[in-house]
């Protein structure tokens, strides 16, 4: 896209990156967030690793080789299991960083670290693909059978393996519920994720690749519903930096139409403050008329300030609590109006006197810091 603006030029960063107390900041945020690897990439392409002092540089390196190493083995490991699944007949669709294993540029395959697999297969093939994965090996180490309305499907593990595999049904759970039925279960359906997929030959396997605006949202609501964040004003940099790299490859047009189909369902400015946070901390491309949307800019102020002070993070999240409950509670649309906002206002005490306690601790603790 051609809408971002313009990024600082490499002079700027180079002598910014002359005091040591900054490099020392920047890699201790880098580690903090497991983006070391990506840090030493972007370095690299802008040629100021030479502005890295020797102690640290080849820190930075060794850090890249070892990922990068990481990741082949998570590249063969995601192989096999695609194999094990299309001898059952089942083409896998990877999901968030697995995605990234199947770049063809080694210099980027090293610059995610994984922590684990994501694949989603059909709801109907879920125990065909459970089956494909114990007969190499795994096994189910967390269940989520008797977890309602969820989308996963449960983690496997073998001895031996970098990580585990998190076998999924959809891309959302039922993060909220109007009568029984998630608000936000209908903005992703699997069988729409699977229509638009494309398949992708990895290796000597055959996975699904999701459409990018299936991707991002996923993404999006992955961090800000399912992790939290955005009740919590939170920032997660390793996320924010795979929605960055998303964004690159996207048109505007599919960035603005992914807003778009959040927007019934009330998320529309949680999603592009989101996004305003990939925009800011790692110069992602963004449309103007979404960084031009004053409701989204202030959520996003709000959590910059509380990444930049800690003692704002408090407050905001005690509100966020309460926020979230309000939320994911909702009475069913039939019912009267009076009767909504009395079984709310039961289940915001109900909150209330069960937290009460933690409550009153963080908001001393909050109070004491002024």
């Amino acid at each position: 896209m051609a809408e971002g603006e313009a990024q600082p030029p490499a002079s700027v960063l180079r002598r910014r990156l002359s005091d040591p107390a900054v490099q020392d900041d920047v890699v201790a945020a880098a580690n903090e967030a497991l983006i070391t690897p990506a840090l030493y990439d972007a370095l690299s392409v802008k040629g100021l690793l030479d502005e890295i002092r020797e102690p640290v540089r080849p820190f930075l390196e060794s850090f890249h080789q070892v990922n990068l190493d990481r990741n082949e083995a998570f590249a063969g490991q995601l192989a096999e299991a695609a194999r094990a699944m299309n001898a059952a007949g089942i083409q896998p669709l990877v999901l968030k960083g697995t995605r990234t294993l199947l770049e063809d540029d080694r210099r980027r395959l090293g610059c995610r670290v994984m922590c684990d697999l994501d694949l989603m297969v059909p709801e109907e093939s879920a125990f065909a693909a459970c089956k494909a994965l114990e007969s190499i090996g795994y096994r189910k180490v967390k269940s989520f059978d008797a977890v309602e309305h969820t989308h996963e499907i449960g983690d496997f593990a073998r001895p031996g393996d970098f990580g585990a595999i998190d076998l999924h049904r959809a891309l959302t759970s039922h993060y909220g519920h109007r009568g029984g039925r998630a608000h936000c279960r209908d903005l992703i359906p699997p069988e729409d994720v699977f229509a638009a997929a494309r398949r992708a030959r990895f290796r000597d396997s055959e996975v699904l690749v999701p459409d990018l605006r299936h991707h991002l949202l996923h993404l999006i609501l992955h961090d800000q519903l399912q992790g939290h964040d955005h009740y919590a004003a939170r920032l997660n940099l390793r996320h924010l930096l795979d929605i960055a790299e998303l964004l690159r490859d996207m048109k505007a047009a599919e960035v603005r139409e992914s807003v778009t189909m959040m927007r019934p369902h009330g998320l529309s400015s949680m999603a592009v403050s989101h996004l305003l946070a990939a925009h800011a901390l790692f110069g992602a491309p963004l449309p103007a008329s979404l960084r031009r949307r004053l409701w989204p800019r202030l959520i996003h102020g709000a959590r910059m300030a509380a990444a930049a002070r800690p003692w704002l993070a408090a407050p905001q999240r005690a509100v966020g609590a309460l926020a979230w409950e309000f939320a994911r509670c909702r009475y069913p649309l039939h019912a009267s109006v009076w009767r909504v906002n009395a079984w709310r206002a039961a289940r915001m005490w109900s909150l209330v006197r069960r937290y009460r306690q933690d409550m009153f601790r963080q908001f001393r603790r909050v109070a004491s810091r002024l």
